[in-house]
């Protein structure tokens, strides 16, 4: 193709400095095109400037049961491929889906699935997640609960920012202080409510202070949401270097027992990061290019039915949280709870699911979801229609249509809001059909355009049951009530834990009568992993750190 010939024309000219060809292990003297030191003509090549106009990736590889040739779409990955940018041969190469390349800074910007996977590398939190889900060390080496577990006593363990200057208990203060701020961007600033100050007590030591107790706070600290990275400076556990729109990732010199500074280029690159689309990305996995396709959502899941990829190399996490679709319009039809409930009863939950063929996903009806692998804190509640079969579901939801219609109200055209992919169109045929089936029409939007129904697709951060009532109240961009939000904040200052689940229990069921949110499964998250990257696993909090893809330091 054109597009890798103008690249090798182009790569040719390249060299890297010798410093940095020092740094990544390699002879200055021989120019890399796509990973590879060239070894002929016909080498893959770094990206000349019009590559990606000249050859976009293909947006529609997705056809009707998946049946189509997939030759023409890994021909173009080929050429992709080969105008990727210098990076190091022995990293383990990552195809992030989406997102982007940065250091973000979750007080003031909005994390996307690139940042949750960057941010516990380059800048964790006080505790972080091991590959299992499971708390463990981040920043803090040890940490203490008091008996009546009001007061977190963190200790932190010796690190330095990316300029070289120490990282401090009051640097981590000041941070996570503006991290819980009213004026903060963080979605998760209003589940740490119980929060009452956070200080540093010594240089290494700090103190969190609750209201009340909160036996889910280290899960949130956890959290990207509140890594400590401040003003684009990370810590660690990792640095990273950009060279020509990747990253490359090594261990802090904490970790190597070396000195810190902005100055020194990762002495090993162990992980090979760019972002890629998902049709690109599995292209990438597929001819061997890529070790790793991470970020991976129900959206882009066709991509991997249709490439035929070994799926011992799918890992699939067994996520907790929200996947539906909320009401964000209470006018006209969708003012009335009966007809929000109409479109509940329609949907044919299985039939999505098994449109995916996606083994363990777990398809939902009650407002707050089950786990096979988990017992519930809370009892679902489930909607009196749910012993219903599909069939009869439907006759009822016609007949609330119908009702609707002779009583003079217009045809309804409900505006359903998804992201672009492959797996949004399968999403939304159904949907279509099953609407059509009780006489509505459905119209398909994008994500954050005007629309009733917007999808949520959100794993939750932790097993408090407030998160689910946090996310269907007013503050969570659905329809809401006065007086179940008057229950949520009662909820909120209720310190007694049983007494706290009771009042939950009673949301739920108003919230069930009141239909805000059409639930339909739980979160899908996937990702490609090759087998000898074993520090990857699949867990219900569906967070990982690229961090786990690099052998540890000795």
């Amino acid at each position: 193709m054109a597009c890798a010939g103008n690249c090798r024309s182009w790569c040719r000219g390249d060299r890297l400095s010798l410093r940095r060809a020092t740094a990544l292990g390699r002879n200055a003297a021989a120019p890399y095109c796509g990973g590879h030191r060239r070894r002929d003509a016909g080498a893959m090549s770094a990206p000349a400037p019009s590559c990606f106009a000249s050859a976009p990736p293909p947006t529609n590889v997705y056809r009707p049961l998946m049946r189509a040739s997939l030759a023409p779409f890994l021909a173009l990955g080929v050429a992709l491929a080969s105008c990727s940018a210098p990076s190091s041969e022995d990293a383990a190469q990552v195809a992030l889906i989406g997102g982007s390349l940065r250091i973000a800074d979750p007080t003031t910007d909005r994390l996307d699935d690139g940042d949750r996977l960057l941010l516990p590398a380059l800048s964790q939190g006080l505790v972080g997640y091991d590959s299992d889900g499971k708390i463990e060390q981040g920043l803090a080496e040890a940490w203490t609960v008091t008996n009546d577990g009001l007061s977190y006593i963190f200790r932190i363990g010796p690190a330095h920012w990316n300029d070289g200057r120490e990282v401090t208990a009051k640097d981590v203060a000041n941070i996570l202080t503006r991290r819980i701020a009213k004026a903060s961007r963080n979605r998760l600033s209003g589940e740490v409510f119980a929060i009452e100050s956070i200080r540093a007590m010594t240089d290494n030591v700090i103190e969190i202070r609750l209201g009340q107790p909160e036996s889910d706070l280290l899960d949130l600290l956890a959290q990207p949401e509140f890594a400590i990275a401040s003003k684009r400076r990370g810590w660690g556990p990792m640095r990273a270097t950009a060279v020509g729109g990747h990253w490359l990732l090594s261990w802090a010199p904490e970790r190597l027992g070396a000195s810190a500074s902005e100055d020194d280029l990762p002495p090993v690159a162990l992980i090979d990061v760019a972002i890629n689309a998902p049709d690109t990305a599995l292209a990438r996995f597929g001819l061997g290019a890529a070790d790793a396709v991470l970020g991976g959502r129900y959206q882009d899941f066709p991509y991997v039915l249709a490439s035929g990829i070994d799926t011992k190399q799918l890992i699939i996490d067994p996520a907790h949280g929200l996947f539906g679709l909320a009401f964000v319009n209470e006018r006209g039809f969708f003012a009335a709870s009966q007809n929000r409930s109409a479109i509940a009863k329609a949907i044919d939950r299985d039939a999505i699911v098994g449109a995916f063929g996606i083994e363990g996903w777990q398809p939902q009806l009650a407002l707050r979801p089950s786990y096979a692998d988990t017992p519930p804190v809370i009892a679902p509640v489930l909607p009196l229609w749910s012993d219903s079969p599909m069939a009869n579901r439907r006759i009822e939801a016609r007949r609330t249509v119908a009702a609707w219609r002779a009583a003079g109200g217009a045809p309804v055209t409900v505006r359903i809001a998804l992201p672009d992919g492959a797996g949004s169109r399968i999403l939304f045929a159904s949907i279509e059909a099953d609407l059509a089936a009780i006489g509505l029409v459905a119209k398909r939007v994008a994500l954050f355009a005007d629309a009733d129904l917007r999808l949520i697709d959100q794993v939750a951060p932790s097993d408090n049951p407030l998160w689910l009532a946090h996310r269907l109240s007013c503050d969570g961009d659905v329809i809401c009530d006065a007086e179940i939000e008057a229950k949520i904040a009662r909820a909120d200052a209720t310190a007694d834990i049983v007494d706290r689940n009771a009042l939950l229990a009673e949301i739920d069921a108003d919230l069930t009568g009141f239909v805000p949110y059409v639930p339909i499964a739980t979160p899908l998250r996937w990702a490609l992993v090759a087998q000898r990257l074993d520090g990857y696993r699949g867990n219900i909090r569906a967070r990982h750190s690229l961090a786990q893809l690099a052998p540890r330091p000795q």
